[in-house]
């Protein structure tokens, strides 16, 4: 006998962001890669679409780390080329998580104030 499960999600509700594409760029460790994978599928859950490039990105998400070497200038150098993508497009969003966004919450909030790097949405 062949039993079927479902798998109902908990809360219901409508995409609201269909027709929109996100890109997530990872830096750092394996557990980086699982956890941006899991970004991108609440992305998908919200009606969202993969970008194949950058540039296409109406939604940018930065998965940061701190235990691979080099790490944090990577982000930073990204945040800085980043400003172009953003300004861009009025309605791009810019999304930084990750251990190293944590660590150096504020300093990655006043990077972007001070205008050394495109304005971001969340820091998380």
């Amino acid at each position: 006998m062949v039993q079927t499960v479902v798998i109902k999600p908990k809360l219901e509700f409508a995409p609201s962001r269909q027709g929109k594409k996100y890109y997530v760029k990872t830096f750092g460790c394996q557990m980086n890669e699982h956890d941006s994978e899991k970004i991108a599928g609440i992305f998908e859950l919200d009606g969202m679409t993969r970008a194949n490039a950058e540039e296409s990105a109406d939604v940018m998400f930065i998965n940061t780390c701190t235990i691979r070497e080099n790490a944090d200038d990577r982000l930073y150098g990204t945040l800085g080329q980043l400003k172009k993508w953003k300004n861009e497009g009025i309605n791009r969003k810019l999304l930084v998580g990750g251990c190293a966004a944590q660590k150096d919450k504020q300093l990655v909030s006043r990077t972007s104030t001070m205008g050394r790097c495109c304005n971001l949405e969340l820091i998380i």
